[in-house]
């Protein structure tokens, strides 16, 4: 870290106090003065380490200070921040906020502890907060505040603590950003310094003779050194009439130990240096140390200076001194230890010389004595001629000289001046130095240039800072000259094109000639439209066509170009005009979309306005304030019982629907923060709403649809009517912005109001930029095209805002089963409140919104009844509304099963065909949910071999977790002779881990739905080991957090995925899915080790980060393989296709990626994907089809990347690298000689020493060859880029990895007393095929059918059918169905009921072949219907009602298994699903009822839709036999 600490003095008497036992080896100690005595300053280093701070260590000296943390605080990796002249390359922040706060002593979170032995001043080094900070001292266990503050500056913040005291540090409501932590106190000094006065006695230096102190160090010569007797030579301002110099020249020389000649001999007898003055001498010299006849040559220079040349020694060591060639003249020679004290009287004041300017830089030179000889720091401010302080530079840089630089932002006379200071000291003051600085003008930018009729053309350009007028030039020649930014040149022929430069001017100062632009005077006057494609991932194929003053213009963005980021920054095709904010206005047009490809809901396209435009080309993100009226992802919500839009309800996803972005929020105060990514800033400024305009859909069940036609890849859902063309219109008035919907004959259909006039007035108030625009694979076409401005004055006044009201959330977060005794509650709410929890002595317990309530309580068997009442604080106001809709007590019901399955110690059996009846016994297995609900620390689930046919998702719910000693284990069947395959048949995500301390080996996981996940760990401490994930319909296995409201403190981290697989996993769009992921949402210490990933649709691995949520703590990949991304394993040409993407949004992650190989990937191997400062170390990139490797950022203004051993290599193809290191980057961390770039100009790789890469590097190139695994579960390369001896040591990956646990199984848990070892034998066929064609719509597997044997299934020629071309299609039908109406009027024909409370579904069900015809069959099917949403086994009482053809209704008593409710039936017709939730003790309620019992009420039933969605379904048949002993 560049200027931290002096390494001279400060090293030696550090050392010296480690030997006496008063410094601990883990800080460092720098010396500084204050008065008679010596100020010791201890750093605690730590902080500067890769493990950071760890709460339950000590550090610093329990004799002195010690420092401790309540959390730990974890590394943080800053980029090269700045601080008092400081560089930080490391700080800490600990992983949850102080607790308790407000000033009272913390029992958790990010606190520093300071246990005080003496009087001493503690010092943090802080990152700038916008929070409350306290330093309490803990008096018997009472909180004295000692200091606070409001907000935490940028620098050093000291405390006084005395003796026998205990303090705290901490924040409010933040996790403390710390670079460094530091004490002081002063103590007397031990410094001596011993003179060698024989140099100046007539008889010399003689050999043998030992001269010096022995509490310091002894000075010896190899042979005798004589007087001299110079005449007066001065050297640094000291006269010498006496030296000596030797009688013959070193021997041995060149930095070895001498053994003869002038050479000088030094033993150390404690930690000191020595000082020569020599004459000058064009002479190498050597220090040399001799390591047991080694020598170590300390320090060595080509030429010997006149004057003083100093030397560290260490305690016990024997240095050597001597000139090459030379008899060395020497002067003077000292010997010191220990640090002077301090004269602060003869400390100089600090001068500052003239200042000079360099373009928009003024350097101001100083001289100051910095450091443990001078002041702490040094202050410089910069005056403007009315004497006003306008900027401040401090530095702590240790040394005599240096310079600070500052930019002022306008011209002038400025004057700046210097105060160095120590703390306790008087300030020392410098004088003034004045300079006039003069801005230098910028080349003006035009941005339109259009026809103002009548044969004129108006050009207007941005403002340049300070010019006094601008010279327009007409095809050359000057037209005119204003002081303003636009002007109109007359006199034009019509028709005529003609081109226009602009050159600003300051007094006889111009600037550069602008950019021409052409326009073409006609007699009409025209609006000036502009285009710009700007934001995040834009570039050439954002583009526009046609002209809108022609009437019509398209706007696309196709191939991923640009992106919509509701709460973030877009990336756009933006073709727009400026209107003045002085008027109002209407712009209205006819909207087609051309086409669209669904990617991952960032694609959109329609009418904007906003407050700033980008730069045309400029692809880093861009903040503004704006209102899109936008086909995009869109989601809203509808209250059933109303039936109108509302902020809560049933849940309605458009693909791509019709709404209103808006984004408010940025201003000049704060748009520098949100530029640098300050999370903090965003999250409590920035303003972000989706509101849908189009509700077509409202009244289908809760799911995802799509509206809007055109779509290459996305049909528009049944029910709904293709949208393709339609009037959008954004209108500012007197109230605020309008933004209105139109079907294609321009009737309205709905306008949404924002009531915020000045909305768009925050970042240019002469300005609002309106027009049309896309983003990502969508093209639109935009005519009848009308702008009419109007007049604030005369339209029509402001209309009154109403009063938004928000919906509350409130929501246990807890898992509903669990297999041990004592249960964390978690609960949260999205309002301030009290809870209350009936009969658990919970009564009015105060909750703040958002923050999770937790309460350990013990469970009895069974089902346990939560009451819980919620009491919002009646003057709480919503982040983003005015109101909650109800102050009222809220009540509700939270149930929670407990069961064990045996014990800890002891395996649950778990199987395909497990029921949640069985015992768990490896003869009687369970199914693979009851398992994993009811799983305690310490126990093993056994997965047996096979297919799991599963239609729900498998959760690891929060809180259900093991511990650190005793995980809860999940393994395969080690003799199985196959592996477990978890296919979720397309229906949901696969598996959602928010658990912490489990361990996953050995199964695999498929088949996930379009979107979803095959694995997401959203738990910590987890392990998986050797899953293979594959063809899910998005990424494999990705770490993320689990619910959208966790923070920092519940993101999951310290993970390890080890010796996985990952392949084929691809969503619709080839947009998301990856092979593996840590990214948006996860914290520290998760690490990938032996991983492959290939053939994804989108990256190997995917490490993004984004600036809404912030940086994600820093994630470890190595002995890792990543290939083929981006094409799909036959071939597809699918998504982007980088191998290992380890950043994002140019957020810093310090991510890491060691010994790892990418190669053919579609993309780059390497992408530093914006993120600053990755860091890589001996890995392989190969002929990847871009980038083999791509270190680059786009908004931070520092880098620091790290390289260590990369090797990348091409054959027949030529690609060159990228690199763009920005700011403080230390370019060798990047171009070191172990790095084996790609040049492109040479065809060849090579170090920066010119060290070529050849073929005989690797056993194969061959890529054909497919890695595979060893039986340890490491990676086997197969001789595929795999190195020989001809690559040095360290460059390239040389893979050998962590091999995979062994584990032994557990006993099984205790057999039912009828169970037996070998009751059941079971043969199963498998014949379903998800990938239906034809007809038949597959969308998931909730209904799963069995044949027994014997059973017969024939088509309608009556000819049999095989099980392969056999599946069950399920339609659900609503309650005003005609099949609802026929059971229920069977129901009443046959005395029978449904019960008033109970909920009930409705459908067909048949079988049909693979083109959708209908099939017969003579025999018994069971159908296992899945479990309603929300319900579960052990809560509800169900029923099945099975309408006969007949006419009769048979009332059936599910049996309960792995898929749901089973039934078996000989034939197939409408079916009823009703369900009843038990009572609070349990007691099980009826679902049917005698019709005689009841009155004579309709029947009106709660209708719950088992199915995904509303379209067909199809699920495959499973055939079993099935023998019982």
């Amino acid at each position: 870290m560049k200027g931290r600490r002096k390494k001279g003095i400060a090293a030696v008497f550090m050392a010296a106090l480690m030997l006496i036992g008063l410094v601990p080896s883990d800080f460092t100690l720098v010396a500084a003065k204050a008065g008679d005595g010596v100020q010791v300053t201890k750093h605690i280093d730590a902080v500067q380490s890769d493990d950071g701070l760890k709460a339950g260590t000590k550090y610093g000296d329990e004799k002195e200070v010690s420092i401790e943390v309540l959390c730990d605080m974890p590394q943080k990796s800053p980029a090269g921040d700045e601080v008092e002249g400081t560089t930080y390359t490391k700080a800490v922040q600990g992983g949850s906020n102080a607790s308790p706060k407000g000033g009272q002593i913390p029992t958790s979170g990010a606190a520093v502890k300071v246990t005080a032995a003496i009087n001493a001043k503690v010092s943090f080094v802080l990152k700038k907060a916008a929070k409350t900070w306290h330093f309490v001292q803990d008096k018997n266990g009472t909180a004295n505040e000692i200091k606070t503050g409001s907000s935490v500056p940028t620098g050093t913040t000291s405390f006084d603590v005395e003796q026998g005291g205990t303090y705290y540090f901490y924040l409010d409501g933040s996790k403390a950003y710390i670079y460094d932590i530091y004490y002081s106190y002063e103590k007397e000094s031990d410094y001596k310094k011993v003179s060698i006065d024989a140099i100046q006695s007539d008889d010399g230096l003689k050999a043998g003779m030992v001269y010096g102190d022995d509490t310091v160090a002894n000075l010896e010569v190899l042979c005798d050194m004589v007087q001299k007797n110079p005449a007066g030579d001065e050297v640094e301002g000291t006269t010498y009439t006496k030296a000596v110099q030797g009688g013959s020249n070193a021997s041995p020389k060149g930095g070895q130990i001498p053994t003869s000649g002038a050479a000088f001999k030094l033993t150390a007898k404690e930690d000191s240096r020595v000082s020569f003055v020599c004459k000058k001498a064009a002479k190498t010299w050597h220090f040399v140390q001799d390591k047991s006849g080694t020598a170590n040559e300390i320090k060595t220079g080509s030429s010997v200076p006149s004057g003083t040349m100093t030397f560290e020694m260490e305690k016990g060591g024997t240095y050597y001194f001597y000139l090459d060639g030379s008899k060395a003249y020497v002067y003077a020679i000292t010997l010191e230890k220990g640090t002077p004290a301090l004269d602060w009287s003869t400390v100089k004041a600090p001068e500052l010389a003239t200042p000079t300017v360099d373009g928009d830089t003024v350097k101001v030179p100083y001289t100051a004595v910095i450091g443990s000889n001078g002041g702490e720091k040094l202050t410089v401010e910069m005056k403007d001629a009315s004497g006003k302080v306008v900027d401040t530079k401090v530095t702590k840089v240790e040394g005599t000289s240096g310079a600070v630089e500052f930019k002022p932002s306008a011209t002038g006379a400025y004057s700046f001046s210097a105060t160095l200071s120590r703390d306790g000291k008087e300030d020392k003051a410098s004088n003034s130095v004045n300079v006039n600085f003069t801005l230098p003008l910028a080349k003006p930018v035009i941005e339109t240039a259009a026809s103002a009729g009548n044969g004129s053309i108006k050009v207007e350009w941005k403002a340049v800072p300070e010019a006094e007028s601008y010279e327009v030039y007409c095809n050359g020649a000057l037209a005119g000259t204003t002081t303003g930014v636009e002007y109109t040149v007359s006199g034009l022929a019509i028709g005529t094109e003609y081109s226009f430069t602009v050159v600003a001017v300051k007094g006889a100062t111009k600037s550069e000639t602008s950019a021409a632009v052409k326009a073409t005077a006609t007699d009409k006057a025209e609006t000036a439209w502009q285009f710009s494609a700007y934001g995040s991932s834009t570039g050439s194929k954002n583009k526009y066509s046609g002209d809108a003053k022609n009437g019509s213009v398209t706007v696309s963005a196709m191939g991923n170009a640009g992106k919509i980021v509701p709460n973030s920054t877009d990336g756009v095709s933006f073709y727009y005009t400026k209107i003045p904010t002085t008027s109002n206005f209407t712009l209205r047009a006819k909207v087609h979309v051309n086409q669209w490809t669904l990617s991952n809901g960032q694609e959109g396209y329609g009418l904007m306005v906003a407050d700033r435009v980008g730069d045309n080309g400029d692809a880093t993100a861009f903040w503004n304030n704006q209102y899109q009226a936008i086909a995009s992802k869109v989601e809203y919500y509808v209250d059933e019982e109303t039936g109108e839009i509302s902020d809560a309800g049933k849940k309605i996803s458009m693909k791509l629907g019709l709404g209103v972005i808006a984004k408010t929020g940025v201003n000049k105060g704060n748009l520098d923060k949100f530029v640098a990514s300050d999370t903090a800033t965003i999250n409590s400024d920035f303003k972000t709403e989706t509101v849908t305009l189009e509700t077509s859909a409202m009244n289908f069940d809760a799911g995802t649809y799509n509206v809007i036609g055109n779509s290459n890849n996305t049909a528009v859902s049944e029910g709904l009517t293709a949208l393709t063309d339609y009037y959008l219109t954004i209108q500012r008035n007197n109230t605020g912005y309008f933004v209105t919907y139109s079907d294609a004959d321009g009737k309205e259909i709905k306008t949404q109001k924002y009531y915020d006039r000045d909305a768009l007035s925050q970042l240019d108030e002469d300005y609002v930029y309106a027009g049309f625009f896309a983003s990502r694979n969508a093209e639109a076409t935009f005519s009848d095209i009308s702008l009419e401005l109007t007049d604030p004055a005369t339209d029509a006044p402001a209309e009154s805002k109403p009063l938004k009201l928000v919906t509350p959330s409130y929501t246990v977060t807890s898992a509903t089963t669990t297999g041990v005794e004592d249960y964390e509650l978690q609960f949260v709410s999205t309002a301030d409140g009290k809870i209350s929890i009936e009969g658990y002595g919970i009564d009015d317990v105060p909750v703040k919104a958002n923050e999770t309530y937790k309460k350990t309580i013990k469970l009895h068997g069974g089902a346990n009844y939560f009451v819980i009442t919620f009491t919002p604080d009646p003057n709480f106001k919503p982040l983003k509304g005015d109101a909650l809709t109800s102050y009222e007590p809220y009540t509700f019901e939270h149930v929670v099963t407990y069961k064990a399955i045996g014990e800890a110690g002891e395996a649950i059996w778990v199987a395909p065909d497990g029921t949640s009846q069985g015992s768990g016994y490896e003869s009687n297995p369970v199914d693979i949910y009851t398992a994993v609900k009811y799983a305690q620390p310490g126990q093993q689930i056994i997965l047996k071999g096979g297919k799991y046919s599963l239609s729900s998702t498998i959760k690891t719910e929060r809180g259900h977790s093991g511990t650190a000693d005793s995980n809860i284990v999940m393994m395969a069947d080690p003799n199985a002779t196959e592996r477990p395959v978890l296919d979720f048949n397309w229906t949901c995500a696969g598996m959602v881990l928010a658990g912490d301390y489990w361990y996953f080996k050995g199964f695999d996981v498929t088949h996930s739905a379009d979107a979803l996940k095959g694995v997401q760990v959203s738990g910590s401490h987890n392990v998986l080991d050797q899953i293979n994930t594959y063809h899910n319909g998005n990424t494999g296995i990705q770490i993320s957090r689990y619910l959208s409201s966790d923070t920092w403190d519940n993101w999951p981290s310290y993970n390890l995925i080890l010796n996985c697989t990952s392949y084929g996993n691809a969503d619709k769009g080839y947009e998301d899915a990856d092979g593996f992921a840590a990214k948006l949402t996860v914290a520290d210490g998760n690490v990938f080790d032996g991983c492959i990933s290939y053939n994804n649709a989108d990256d190997g691995w995917d490490l993004f980060a984004k600036v809404e949520t912030g940086s994600i703590g820093s994630v470890t990949l190595q002995n890792c393989v990543a290939y083929g991304n981006g094409y799909l394993e036959d071939g597809t040409n699918a998504g982007n296709g980088n191998g290992f993407k380890m950043g994002g949004d140019s957020l810093s992650g310090y991510h890491r990626l060691i010994n790892s190989v990418a190669y053919n990937n579609k993309a780059k191997g390497i992408d530093s994907n914006s993120c600053p400062d990755i860091q890589v170390t001996s890995s392989t990139t190969f002929n990847n089809e871009s980038y083999n490797v791509a270190f680059y950022t786009n908004t931070a203004a520092n880098t620091d990347f790290g390289a260590n051993g990369i090797l990348s290599y091409r054959k027949d193809t030529n690609v060159s690298e990228q690199f763009k290191a920005k700011g403080t980057q230390d370019e060798s961390k990047i171009y070191g000689d172990s790095n084996y770039y790609w040049d492109t100009t040479a065809q060849k790789s090579s170090n920066k020493s010119g060290a070529t890469v050849t073929d005989d590097w690797f056993v194969s190139t061959d890529t054909s060859i497919v890695p595979t695994r060893n039986a340890d579960g490491t990676i086997n390369m197969n001789g595929l880029l795999v190195l020989t001896d001809k690559a040095p040591a360290g460059v390239g990956a040389r893979l050998n990895g962590t091999a995979s646990s062994v584990i032994t199984p557990m006993p099984s848990v205790e057999p039912d007393a009828d169970d037996s070892e070998d009751d059941t034998t079971t043969e199963e066929t498998v014949i379903t095929n998800p990938d239906v064609k034809g007809t038949v719509n597959v969308i998931g597997q909730n209904v799963v059918v069995a044949a027994s044997a014997g059973t017969v299934i024939k088509n309608a020629a009556g000819a049999t059918v095989t099980a392969g071309d056999v599946y069950v299609k399920a339609v659900p039908k609503a309650a005003d169905d005609s099949t609802a109406a026929s059971i229920l009027e069977a129901a009443k024909n046959q005395g029978l009921k449904i019960a008033d409370n109970a909920g009930v579904a409705y459908y067909e069900v048949e079988l049909v072949d693979a083109a959708g015809n209908p099939l017969t069959f003579e025999g018994t099917l069971t159908i296992a219907f899945a479990y309603p949403d929300g319900t579960n086994a052990d809560g509800y009482t169900f029923s099945v009602l099975h309408l006969l053809k007949s006419g009769t209704l048979d009332v059936i008593d599910p049996a309960v298994n792995q898929a749901g409710l089973s039934v078996n039936v000989t034939e197939l017709s409408p079916f009823a699903v009703v369900y009843l939730q038990k009572a609070a003790n349990g007691e099980a309620g009826q679902t049917i009822e005698s019709a005689k019992t009841g009155d004579s009420t309709p029947i009106m039933p709660i209708v719950v839709i088992l199915l995904a969605s509303a379209a067909v379904i199809c699920a495959g048949i499973v055939v079993s036999k099935k023998k019982r002993a």
